[in-house]
């Protein structure tokens, strides 16, 4: 609230300068036909907006620039999103696109004097201009999107739309209402500049040229200031939508996560019990690396039986995540659950919807509201259910991937060192609570770590794992 205040001081502040900027250079000069005065172009200003025909003309103008500025906005939102998720889409309009980029306006807008009719002549010179601008912004948006929560969504099997919903939209939104932002300022300084040169019959940049040619200086910059506050409400009115559609937005979220036809309705209570007991992980010859050359695991075995934790101790760089990745990425063993070094949540989610995305793709809209509640009470987060992740500290939020994975039906853990990053108090809490849930569910559990104590206190079993190819050098047994 405070730097809003200060920004709003700050804007109001740097007006009063350069309008007295303005009036003291006008007074020096003292040559209206050079340089009017601030209230001469104000007065002036009124005048033309008391004429019908100007009025009329200013209506046209900004007909032609939402005409501009929806084409623009819905083509390269099309043109982004294509080429975001396609390679050679990319390529194909790289070449076109940056020669667009390279042409002046003024040379557009002459050519197509030669192509287009009058009134036609501002909005291709704003498309034109505008639409580069908001593909980049949409295809930088949604190839940005974060790797690790593009994991965790693939190993907690989302959909490709409720990955596109609640993880690729949210992370791009703010790109693209950049994109749209500058759109909405770059269409009426273009369309305003197409019409000085085409000169249509109903415009504003008419009356421009017009008042130019008989030396009124005055007139022209009434214009211009008329052009820059229409161009202003029309941009506050873009940024009023833009807010509005981020409240629709959590709206329609929270809409979803409310209708059970979003939930999976194929699965009875007493599958998602069966599918949490333990699943024996049998891996034989693995070959696994970058390049033939450099392989991290040659010729690896490793068998885990149902129900066991396995606690894997290797140095940093060992292919201790690149092993569990391995066994997410199977498909034989069915669902895993994944507690990441991280957390992974997705932050514009709550905590409840958090947990409750990957259980509505395997349980009923109430078990899975039964499943989540339990396991958020008993993590201590069912006071925090509708609290965003960002408003979490970093225990907390760890003990929501906690209480994600084991609400998760799902005969595998895989953990990657979860405990690294929280405090010693942090830590301890977390290891017990792990130690209390895996009682209840019997998982088959593998877990990374880097700290022998770790594994001591939790694991049935730890392998010590060193070197490039991977060797076994020590298993030790708990007793």
């Amino acid at each position: 609230m405070m730097t809003s205040t200060l920004s709003k001081k700050a804007l109001v502040l740097s007006a009063l300068v350069l309008l007295v900027l303005w009036q003291t250079a006008a007074a020096y000069l003292h040559a209206p036909l050079i340089l009017p005065s601030p209230v001469s172009v104000f007065q002036g200003a009124a005048q033309l907006l008391a004429q019908k025909k100007f009025i009329i003309a200013l209506l046209y103008t900004a007909k032609r620039c939402l005409e501009a500025f929806t084409i623009s906005v819905v083509a390269g939102m099309i043109l982004g999103v294509l080429c975001a998720f396609i390679p050679f889409c990319s390529a194909f309009f790289e070449l076109p696109l940056a020669i667009i980029r390279s042409v002046p306006v003024v040379a557009v807008i002459l050519l197509a004097l030669f192509w287009l009719k009058t009134d036609e002549i501002p909005i291709f010179a704003a498309i034109l201009m505008s639409l580069p601008v908001m593909k980049t912004c949409v295809q930088t948006g949604f190839s940005s999107c974060s790797k690790d929560v593009l994991h965790m969504a693939h190993v907690y099997r989302l959909t490709r739309l409720q990955i596109f919903l609640f993880i690729r939209i949210p992370h791009a939104y703010d790109s693209i209402c950049t994109g749209i932002k500058n759109c909405a300022g770059m269409t009426w300084k273009v369309v305003a500049a197409g019409e000085v040169l085409s000169l249509p019959s109903k415009a504003v940049g008419t009356y421009m040229q017009n008042a130019q040619a008989i030396l009124e200086t005055e007139q022209v910059l009434a214009i211009t200031a008329l052009i820059i506050a229409a161009s202003f409400l029309f941009s506050l009115a873009i940024q009023v939508l833009l807010h509005s559609a981020r409240k629709a937005g959590i709206a329609c979220t929270r809409w979803y996560f409310s209708i059970p036809l979003f939930f999976c309705r194929q699965h009875s209570s007493g599958k998602q019990n069966d599918t949490m007991h333990g699943k024996e992980i049998h891996i034989e010859h693995l070959n696994l690396g970058y390049e033939e050359k450099k392989l991290i695991f040659k010729d690896f075995s490793l068998d885990v039986p149902a129900s066991e934790i396995l606690a894997i101790l290797a140095p940093s760089g060992c292919g201790k995540t690149t092993l569990l990745n391995y066994i997410a990425s199977q498909n034989n063993y069915g669902n895993k659950a994944y507690i990441f070094q991280e957390p992974r949540l997705i932050k514009q989610l709550t905590v409840l919807q958090n947990i409750l995305l990957p259980l509505s793709n395997c349980m009923s809209k109430r078990d899975a509201l039964k499943h989540a509640t339990s396991y958020l009470e008993k993590t201590g987060l069912l006071e925090k259910k509708n609290t965003f992740p960002e408003a979490l500290s970093g225990g907390e939020r760890q003990r929501v991937s906690l209480a994600r994975a084991f609400a998760y039906p799902a005969g595998i853990l895989l953990m990657d060192e979860p405990f690294q990053s929280q405090d010693s108090d942090t830590k301890e809490k977390l290891m017990h609570l792990f130690a209390s849930l895996q009682k209840e569910q019997n998982r088959t559990v593998i877990m990374v770590t880097h700290t022998p104590s770790e594994a001591e206190s939790l694991a049935h079993r730890t392998l010590k794992l060193q070197g490039r190819p991977v060797t076994v050098i020590e298993t030790l047994k708990k007793h």
